[in-house]
């Protein structure tokens, strides 16, 4: 996807996180899934998954020139349809996925939140001006909420909720100043992240 390598433009303020997220966001306009559907850190998109499932699915007998049909418990399957993505390369970010640098991506921060200490270690390495080495509180807590945009509403409502965010940051917008109360997105039900594919290689 074209952007996907853009770099992370220097930000100094919540708001110009939630800006920043926002547009990559509504660019892509798709979430960021693993091949098991689940919202991951780097994915892929829907069509590629459904690709890599009918390239799994089909053998050809090079002697014979047959058609197998492999069912998806197969070992084969299972490999063939890693292969196929491990081959494509990540195409998608999700919400906190665009604030973690490319070089700083491990597979191993799949399956955590956006607060769980390795993947908020990684967020601020990969955005020095703006937490510094540490966070109030606000930064984690406007995360959880574009995590839940991305990851439990569909890519339709994505603007909307984006415009319901913006009141809520203070009158310099440097920080979401009543975030806390905020009614829009119940982000206390947000589901723990699901295991990435394992052989899918970093941008």
């Amino acid at each position: 996807m074209d952007g996907l390598n853009e770099p992370i433009p220097t930000i100094t303020t919540d708001y110009e996180a939630f800006e920043f997220v926002a547009r990559k966001l509504l660019e892509q306009n798709e979430k960021s899934m693993n091949g098991a559907e689940d919202c991951v850190y780097r994915g892929f998109r829907g069509s590629e998954i459904d690709e890599a499932l009918s390239y799994a699915k089909v053998v050809v007998d090079d002697n014979l020139g047959e058609i197998e049909y492999l069912d998806s418990d197969d070992d084969e399957y299972s490999q063939r349809f890693d292969e196929y993505l491990y081959n494509l390369g990540f195409s998608l970010k999700c919400a906190a996925g665009w604030l973690i640098d490319d070089n700083k991506y491990a597979s191993d921060l799949e399956a955590r939140m956006a607060d769980d200490s390795s993947v908020a270690e990684t967020i601020i390495n990969s955005n020095p001006a703006w937490l510094n080495g540490f966070d109030d509180g606000s930064a984690f807590e406007l995360l959880r909420v574009l995590q839940f945009i991305h990851d439990r509403r569909d890519t339709s409502d994505w603007a909307k909720k984006f415009e319901m965010l913006k009141p809520y940051f203070d009158e310099n917008r440097t920080s979401p100043s009543t975030m806390s109360c905020i009614s829009v997105i119940p982000w206390r039900t947000i589901k723990v992240r699901s295991n990435p594919i394992p052989k899918a290689k970093p941008v």
